[in-house]
């Protein structure tokens, strides 16, 4: 019990760096960033040969999947070119059961006081520094999980149970791989398990064959235990899980049919070579582990291209990752900065698109006919905010002056407001999609979603294509109106006996968060003109007609 204990405390400090880890990179993922690694990845061969560096530094293949997992969800790099990454990590693996004696326990500890000491001296509270820190917290605390699962299992290897387990699978090669594979899964490392396999060999516990079973099965349990640790994901970020499973079956598939002839018909095939690599059976074992490694990265490095694209049809980007994607942003442009920030009010005009079918979720009459839940549409209208966020000041640093720079200070200014209106906006959702709405108040809650999207919708069309009248009925429908809002407020509460304080505070949220909507649209109309110049506030009214449109909505 005590070990179930302890490996479930590991596996809660695992799944917590994950989340920092994801959480801070994702903040952290600028343009430069992206970049560096993107150099880095470029070319197969260095990305292979940094995740064999990163195997045999972390003598973990989850490690390395993770947080390969998590750039690839913070934008950092591509999931097609982290392939080599990751499948060439468990080839680092091998280090450990080479030597058997390689220990991270005191790395960890390291990293856990360094990440103190930062935290000790306020760089925590840094804005350029923070999600650094807070991303190398993530990356201690995840090691550390891993290591307290490894400690937590190690003493598997000495219950009596354990061995005798091992020792019942001598008399069958199919228990000595499924051994092999249940045992990977409790201690959550192929390596760990490998290297109890050595010893036991190399004092006469197990042949040697039955050991070579039971290094193949911790392979598959190893890819297996990768698999249950991402289940929880999905879109691209799933389709390394997956690659990484498939690159451990791919190593049994290819070794286990050679094992078997060579066992069965006598032929000098893998075991005979590894005989004379090594004279004795420890070493030997070790051997196997390590072309196990080596054979199966091969098989995939060599079929990555359609591999990828099988895994990309298995499990396909979410639909918030297709909607987080820019469609007219692109590296090249930034070469014309001033030309690149029309661009950026195009993908600007996309995030407003987003709001409107935002609301367009909790709007009666539209129910069943919105494609993609509020939730979905929020987290892809984030991530493309920043995405956003990073090209207009990387068209900054491009040497912008005169009319460009102020045409790029004001897509930040409007960039600023996207992000609060659409945090605006998915606070009324959020707040009248959960709340049980009373009769008394549900023709008013009705009334503000309308207003609300007319107002998104109509700043949406002027986005895509400005138009004179059109801004000046928008900033007419937007004009201040909080006095008759307090109006609506006291009518409501005065005129409905029973309205219950929750009803009350109901009624203040779903209000103060409407008129913050129609304030921050209006904010935001005013930093358009069809010279992308500031409006003056001082324009002409609409007519009383036109005006009426917010009014029939919301306040009759």
């Amino acid at each position: 019990m005590d070990i179930v204990v302890e490996i479930l405390g590991g596996l809660g400090l695992f799944f917590i760096g994950v989340k920092l880890i994801g959480a801070n990179l994702q903040q952290m993922s600028g343009r430069r960033l992206r970049s560096a690694v993107a150099r880095t990845t470029r070319r197969p061969a260095a990305a292979a040969l940094i995740g064999t560096a990163a195997g045999a530094l972390t003598q973990s293949t989850s490690a390395v999947t993770f947080v390969a997992v998590n750039m690839v969800t913070a934008g950092l790099i591509e999931a097609r070119r982290s392939v080599p990454l990751v499948i060439w990590a468990n080839v680092g693996t091998a280090a450990l059961v080479m030597l058997a004696t390689l220990n991270i326990h005191l790395m960890i500890l390291a990293l856990l006081g360094i990440v103190g000491a930062l935290y000790y001296f306020g760089l925590d509270r840094s804005a350029r520094w923070r999600h650094a820190v807070g991303a190398l917290l993530g990356l201690a605390l995840l090691f550390l999980g891993l290591d307290m699962v490894k400690a937590s299992a190690a003493p598997l290897r000495e219950m009596e149970e354990v061995r005798d387990v091992i020792a019942f699978t001598a008399g069958s090669g199919l228990l000595a791989f499924l051994a092999g594979a249940v045992l990977t899964l409790i201690a959550q490392s192929s390596a760990t398990v490998s290297v109890v396999a050595v010893a036991m060999v190399s004092v006469g516990l197990l042949t040697s064959e039955q050991t070579v079973l039971l290094i193949y099965g911790a392979g598959v349990g190893s890819g297996l235990s990768i698999r249950l640790l991402g289940s929880n994901l999905s879109g691209t970020a799933r389709q390394l899980v997956e690659l990484q499973l498939i690159n451990k079956l791919i190593g049994a598939a290819i070794l286990v049919p050679l094992f078997l002839i060579e066992h069965s018909f006598g032929l000098p095939l893998l075991q005979t070579a590894v005989a004379t690599l090594a004279d004795n059976s420890a070493a030997q074992a070790a051997w196997h582990y390590l072309i196990y490694q080596l054979v199966a990265a091969l098989a995939v490095s060599a079929i990555t291209g359609p591999l990828f694209r099988m895994v990309e049809r298995w499990r396909p980007p979410t639909a918030a990752e297709e909607l987080s994607r820019p469609q007219y942003l692109y590296e090249a442009a930034l070469a014309e900065p001033e030309t690149a920030l029309d661009l950026v009010l195009r993908e600007q005009g996309r995030l407003l698109g987003y709001l409107s079918d935002s609301l367009d979720t909790i709007r009666p009459e539209m129910a069943g006919r919105t494609a993609t839940p509020h939730a979905a549409l929020d987290k892809a209208g984030r991530a493309l905010g920043a995405e956003i966020h990073a090209f207009i000041g990387a068209a900054l640093a491009g040497g912008l002056v005169g009319h460009g720079l102020d045409k790029a200070i004001r897509a930040q200014n409007r960039m600023t407001l996207l992000s609060e209106l659409q945090e605006s906006v998915g606070e009324l959702v959020m707040v009248l999609d959960r709340a049980d709405i009373p009769k008394d108040l549900s023709p008013l809650a009705h009334g503000l979603v309308e207003s609300a999207h007319l107002v998104v919708e109509t700043l949406r069309d002027e986005a895509r294509a400005f138009d004179p009248v059109g801004h000046s009925l928008l900033l007419s429908l937007t004009a201040d109106r909080s006095d008759m809002m307090d109006r609506i407020r006291k009518s409501m509460t005065t005129r409905t006996a029973a309205l219950s304080p929750r009803d009350q505070d109901l009624l203040f949220t779903i209000t103060t968060l409407f008129e913050r909507v129609v304030w921050l649209v209006r904010r935001y109309a005013m930093q358009m003109d069809a010279n992308d110049g500031m409006v003056d506030e001082t324009v002409p009214q609409a007519a009383p007609a036109q005006e009426d449109a917010l009014k029939a909505g919301a306040f009759n």
